[in-house]
């Protein structure tokens, strides 16, 4: 078992929200200036020029890259930049999620490191810094999301998923945070519920939500979780139609979005607890849905990574039923293998 001890953290206002501290280790609030709010700040593109980034992980092994393509990318198009190559440090690579300053962090559940990529990182290039190291907790992080203060939380399948014989556990590192850095919260142990820990989410409160395949939930936890707690939350049930989850993403309004592998996505009701029905179910041959294992959303609109079929697809806001995509990125010039995670910003 792995201990944690986390730092004081204080609550104000009426609403939630998290203290700046000087110290470090705590997280910092929205727009906050205090130590790791920020890092890799001035090299790259515009960062006010939104992409959609995307993970490859090759069907059997193998390939490891990062694409980023423009936001307006539909058809058989290139990609803006491509991160691939032995220097990358890149392995097993699922999740994928991009701060406020257009830096790049990759989750590589091989070698248990979390790399990092300067804003308009491309070709065969050394990650600018590296999340790793017995301090870190990292193992094996299969998911992760960001908080709007680049926060960074990482989802870890332990022996579910790859046999290390770890514990399953959600990993949160404050913004700038690198090399052998102690988490700032750590989620572990048997009242957690975690198996088969996939995909993660944070909502804008900060409750963080995980994928579990080994019970086929989603699992909910209170913003400042630590340690051997239980769920606030627990989606799980016959009637919530949830098989073999993956991906999950939360929009504004609290709705749940959960990436079926077999081929749907699941959108649960903003608090939604127990064994609940969705409100919507995205599903049939239109939608061009393909053994699904990322899913992002953003104003509304849903991106998911297709990992088999090669192919991402975008769905407008409010999409339901057997829907055609609005866009789709597929063909040899995207230069997609295995996407497997997605994100938008």
């Amino acid at each position: 078992m792995h201990s944690l001890s986390i730092r004081n953290i204080a609550i104000a206002g009426i609403g939630l929200f998290v203290a700046a501290c000087s110290s470090h280790g705590m997280l910092q609030s929205p727009g906050g200036t205090g130590p790791g709010a920020s890092f890799e700040s001035s090299a790259g593109p515009d960062i006010t020029t939104h992409y959609v980034y995307v993970t490859n992980n090759q069907v059997g092994g193998g390939f490891y890259s990062v694409e980023y393509f423009a936001l307006s990318a539909n058809g058989n198009i290139a990609p803006v930049g491509v991160i691939s190559g032995s220097s990358t440090e890149l392995s097993g690579s699922n999740g994928i999620v991009v701060d406020t300053h257009g830096n790049m962090f990759v989750g590589n559940e091989t070698t248990g490191t979390i790399t990092i990529y300067r804003p308009g990182s491309t070709g065969n290039i050394a990650p600018s810094k590296i999340l790793a190291g017995p301090s870190t907790q990292l193992y094996a992080p299969v998911g992760l999301a960001i908080d709007t203060s680049n926060n960074i939380y990482a989802a870890q399948c332990g022996g579910f998923c790859n046999g290390t014989g770890e514990p399953d556990s959600v990993v949160v590192f404050e913004g700038g945070d690198h090399g052998n850095a102690t988490p700032v919260q750590f989620i572990e142990g048997s009242n957690t519920q975690l198996s088969g820990a996939n995909g993660i989410a944070v909502d804008q409160a900060r409750n963080i939500y995980v994928t579990c395949r080994g019970t086929n939930s989603v699992l909910v936890f209170d913003a400042f979780a630590n340690g051997n707690i239980t769920p606030e939350r627990v989606i799980s049930g016959s009637n919530t139609g949830i098989s073999n989850p993956d991906g999950i993403a939360v929009d504004a309004a609290g709705n749940t979005y959960v990436v079926q592998t077999g081929g749907s996505i699941a959108v649960f009701g903003s608090g939604a607890n127990g064994n609940v029905a969705p409100i919507r179910v995205i599903s049939g041959g239109n939608t061009q849905l393909s053994g699904p294992d990322g899913i992002y959303v953003s104003n509304g609109v849903l991106y998911a990574a297709n990992r088999p079929g090669n192919i991402v697809t975008e769905y407008p806001k409010g999409a339901n039923g057997n829907v055609s995509p609005s866009a789709i990125i597929a063909g040899s010039s995207t230069q997609l293998d295995g996407p497997s995670a997605i994100f938008e910003r």
